[in-house]
């Protein structure tokens, strides 16, 4: 036995209930879309599904599918890694300081280069790198 039923639709699935980690990737999608000044209906529509089906991936209640998880990563200008981290930025490893590295913690630095990434404007994106270099220098 496997473990999976036969859904009414034909399909074999597993039933389980709403995992944390679900849950947790759903925060961050609500997360990440309410910082584009997005509506769960604008992006549902952006990506293809329904606005219930929206809904689901951000309270924990479905599984998101990973190239949906990577589309919204890239539609919200974050990394596919800062969408599975919970808030505190310990993610699903075992060992939370695994995702830490002093001073700067490894998903901070993801985060950063992901908004870095979304600047499109190369003399915007440059002007920021020498602000943080300059914020850098300072504190060394």
């Amino acid at each position: 036995m496997d473990g999976s039923k036969r859904r009414e639709n034909g399909s074999r699935g597993t039933s389980r209930a709403p995992a944390a980690y679900d849950r947790a990737v759903g925060a961050r999608l609500k997360e990440a879309r309410l910082a584009k000044g997005l509506t769960q209906s604008q992006a549902a529509q952006s990506a293809g599904i329904s606005y219930q089906q929206w809904q689901k991936y951000e309270k924990g209640q479905s599984r998101i599918p990973v190239e949906r998880l990577r589309a919204a990563a890239e539609d919200f200008g974050v990394g596919i890694g800062w969408l599975m981290e919970d808030r505190k930025g310990a993610g699903f490893a075992e060992d939370p300081a695994a995702y830490l590295s002093a001073p700067v913690r490894e998903w901070d630095v993801r985060r950063l280069s992901g908004l870095l990434a979304a600047i499109t404007d190369e003399q915007d994106r440059t002007a920021v790198q020498h602000v943080i270099e300059r914020l850098a220098g300072r504190a060394a």
